[in-house]
């Protein structure tokens, strides 16, 4: 019997959002870095890896072709 799934919701630090432009006020290149922020990303946690993770902990996840760095908001045992 294998053990069940977990999955992990994580924001990922990417450039999603709006980039600063050079000479930006602080207040606009604050915004741009909250904006990338945002959204969250679901992944499902390799067997390996179950008793690791942990809520709050920094990871490297596959974002595309490269790996960005997240922050796992919560685990769960349902897919979203």
């Amino acid at each position: 019997m294998s053990a069940p799934a977990l999955f992990a919701e994580v924001v990922v630090h990417s450039p999603l959002g709006r980039a600063a432009r050079p000479g930006a006020r602080r207040r606009e290149a604050t915004a741009a870095v909250t904006s990338s922020l945002r959204q969250t990303f679901h992944y499902s946690v390799p067997p390996h890896l179950r008793v690791k993770v942990l809520v709050g902990q920094l990871i490297w996840v596959p974002f595309g072709p490269r790996q960005l760095p997240g922050l796992i908001l919560s685990l769960s045992n349902r897919s979203p």
